[in-house]
């Protein structure tokens, strides 16, 4: 199976999985403070470097690192829509995420503990890499038993519905340029949280920690899937 055809067997629901059991497997082989902080790090390096990415895009592309750039530029490619969110305002802008992929699959697994940690890191170390002047606050979190997700643009609002519907026209068009499958989401996830375990715990301690947690993936979700993600977690992921 070339790499293309497995790429279109991945989705939200892999990515939410796959940290899941590599959270999972790390607190279970290292002292709590230890392992949250391993992750802590992992969630936060992945998050700079899709920010880095998106940022890195923008400046080719000649537009400025603004909120509605950031959106634009969004690597995250979503066709079956498991995801749904509603504006609140425009000025601040604010929407809420009212289904979510991630928590949904967390849910189903019995999961959601480990997700939990995902979702505190993931936004502000996204903006981060992208432009740290930006400020997002993300509360409540639906992970954490919120009905919704809360975003909240906290220095940027649109003037009115036309600046906002140019934003969204913009991010139709970047899209077929800019995105990324979730198998290379998926091995780059792997590809941080990697790095962080092997730091912290070393090779021979990290490689079992890893192998326990890609064990428990390829048992949920196939060997071919596990193998696609080692091969493609080899890439250099700060280049675009």
């Amino acid at each position: 199976m070339s790499r293309e055809e497995i790429a279109r067997e991945f989705y939200v629901d892999d990515h939410a999985l796959l940290f899941a059991l590599l959270a999972k497997n790390i607190l279970s082989a290292a002292e709590r403070e230890e392992g949250l902080e391993i992750i802590r790090r992992g969630v936060t390096e992945y998050g700079l470097e899709r920010g880095l990415r998106y940022a890195r895009r923008c400046l080719e592309y000649g537009d400025p690192l603004t909120v509605p750039s950031y959106m634009a530029h969004s690597e995250l490619v979503e066709p079956r829509a498991w995801n749904k969110s509603v504006t609140e305002s425009l000025s601040p802008y604010k929407f809420n995420t009212v289904t979510c992929g991630w928590c949904a699959t967390w849910k189903k697994y019995n999961l959601l503990e480990y997700g939990k940690l995902y979702c505190s890191r993931i936004d502000v170390s996204l903006l981060r890499g992208f432009n740290r002047d930006i400020v997002l606050e993300v509360s409540p979190i639906m992970s954490h038993g919120s009905e919704v997700c809360s975003f909240t643009w906290k220095n940027f609002g649109f003037r009115d519905q036309a600046q906002a519907d140019l934003a969204a026209q913009r991010r139709r068009e970047l899209l077929p340029l800019v995105g990324r499958d979730f198998l290379y989401h998926c091995a780059h996830l792997l590809s941080t949280l990697r790095r962080a375990v092997y730091f912290s715990l070393g090779a021979a301690s990290g490689s079992r920690v890893l192998a326990s947690a890609l064990r428990d993936y390829a048992g949920e979700r196939g060997e071919s899937r596990k193998k696609a993600l080692l091969d493609d977690s080899r890439q250099d992921f700060c280049e675009i």
